[in-house]
């Protein structure tokens, strides 16, 4: 499969020039906190940079955190000793995602890719949505990326020490990480290189035994399908995810998906392999994607830091077809809509104040502004705010914050049958912790959203609530405040 020179340098150019303008309008959003990961992270980089460990102080008594790894919020730790502005550190995940893709280059050259399927597969990549998504807001997903790819690239030049030290920083990035390390002994292992194996073993323990001690050994807690569900569900889970994640190449870098779209991906899926194999990275993308179908939980944003792999899987096994000009006509048709998704999201940033997540628009960040500056002017730094987006109203307004509710996430992702958030639980939360202030949004990206705002609804028609006047804010954006307490409070 070959492009023209003159074919290829439009191509090249018409990318870089669209990507260009994604990831700046991208960047220069305000908003951040509406995808609550990034709010996280921030909320336990501020308490690291502070001294009081890896512990929640969003929280009205702090906890520690033992769901989310810590090296991405040691790392924002470490760019806030810098600029505690957080547009400036947004530079950090679009520098790791930088990386990342020369990376991904130079291991697809390893892999046996030519010059042009390597610079195609990462200036698709490069341009698709999610990419744009993680890299302009303070994700993991870039810096687990960068050391995945990492550690794939020094396993195949069999530095083995370095590959193995890599995949357990993937780990304590993104506990996904650990079929990293899995695949990889097991590569070395079929290969006869055992004292590699035990290297890259010892690399990999080095920063991973340390989280593991801190957890419990327990890799996903809650989102834990193997142990954390009856069978019933397990299946219910294991069907969904298996599901979503045939959507999710072509979803990733379209924003598009439906049933034919699932079955083309399944049938391409098989006939690649049917085709042509590769144990490097096959067995990895295997090991890795069975993890994240076993995970309750969305996989598709786990999906986005192996996507280069999966499209050349795709690539290595369509490139011998005749006539030449069918896959690389493929090509092109798939990076214009890669372009036109990307594009598409371009005005609801500007709009909104964040790029989006997928095909859904975030709360409009000027809506949440005057709510944030509101309670700064209004109250005392001793209130509590109950919020679903809690941390958020912490890192704006520096008041403690809370959801008032545990989420559950079978009930919130796999059964649409049960509300995620009954206002008889929301309300015993509400009156064993006695927050000042509620606030709701659309929060379109959560999908317990609606049946949070009912509930808080219900407590307003219960009595146990009243509005806030002279917010002046839009439909959707409302902030109410306890029955009897003060307006300093």
């Amino acid at each position: 499969m070959e492009f023209t020179p003159r074919l290829e340098k439009w191509i090249l150019a018409a990318v870089t020039a669209i990507a260009v303008v994604a990831y700046v309008i991208a960047w220069l959003a305000p908003g951040f906190g509406l995808h609550r990961d990034d709010a996280v992270y921030l909320v336990m980089a501020r308490a690291l940079r502070a001294g009081h460990g890896y512990t929640l102080d969003s929280l009205p008594t702090p906890i520690p955190q033992t769901e989310y790894p810590p090296l991405w919020a040691a790392m924002l730790a470490l760019f806030g000793l810098v600029s505690n502005n957080v547009q400036w550190l947004k530079l950090g995940p679009m520098a790791c995602c930088g990386v990342w893709l020369w990376l991904t280059r130079n291991l697809l050259s390893k892999m046996g890719a030519s010059r042009v399927a390597a610079l195609s597969i990462v200036m698709l990549t490069a341009a698709a949505p999610i990419t744009v998504f993680l890299a302009t807001n303070l994700m993991a997903e870039s810096l687990f990326a960068l050391l995945l790819t990492a550690a794939l690239l020094l396993l195949l030049e069999e530095r083995t020490w370095m590959g193995g030290l890599c995949a357990g920083l993937a780990f304590v990035t993104q506990t996904a990480g650990a079929p990293l390390i899995v695949a990889c002994v097991l590569i070395l292992l079929v290969r006869k290189r055992l004292r590699g194996a035990a290297q890259f073993t010892a690399g990999a323990a080095l920063p991973a035994l340390p989280w593991l001690g801190w957890t419990g050994g327990a890799i996903y807690g809650p989102r834990n399908a193997i142990t954390g569900l009856p069978a019933s569900e397990k299946l219910v889970v294991m069907g969904n995810n298996f599901v979503s994640l045939l959507a999710s190449p072509l979803a990733l870098l379209t924003n598009f998906s439906s049933t034919w779209t699932v079955v083309a991906t399944a049938a391409l899926a098989i006939w690649c392999l049917y085709k042509r194999r590769q144990l490097a990275p096959d067995l990895f993308l295997f090991l890795y994607l069975l993890t994240l179908d076993l995970r309750v939980g969305p996989p598709q944003r786990l999906v986005a830091p192996v996507l280069p792999l999966i499209l050349w899987m795709i690539w290595r096994s369509v490139r011998t077809m005749t006539p030449r000009e069918m896959p690389a006509g493929a090509v092109l048709v798939l990076a214009g809509f890669t372009l036109f998704a990307t594009l598409r999201q371009i005005p609801v940033t500007i709009r909104n104040g964040s790029f989006p997540s997928f095909a859904a628009p975030p709360n409009d960040w000027k809506e949440m502004e005057k709510m944030f500056a509101w309670v700064r002017s209004n109250t005392s730094p001793d209130v509590i705010v109950m919020a679903n987006l809690d941390l958020l109203w912490y890192l704006n307004t520096g008041r403690k914050a809370m959801r008032g509710f545990a989420p559950d996430p079978y009930r919130i992702f796999y059964s649409p049958g049960l509300t995620p958030i009954t206002a008889a639980e929301l309300s015993a939360e509400f009156l064993k912790s006695r927050p000042t202030y509620v606030a709701i949004s659309p929060d379109r990206d959560f999908v317990e959203s609606t049946s949070y705002n009912r509930a808080v609804e219900a407590l307003e028609r219960g009595g146990l609530l009243e509005a806030v006047d002279g917010a002046g804010l839009a439909h959707g954006y409302r902030l109410l405040r306890a029955t009897g307490a003060s307006s300093l409070r």
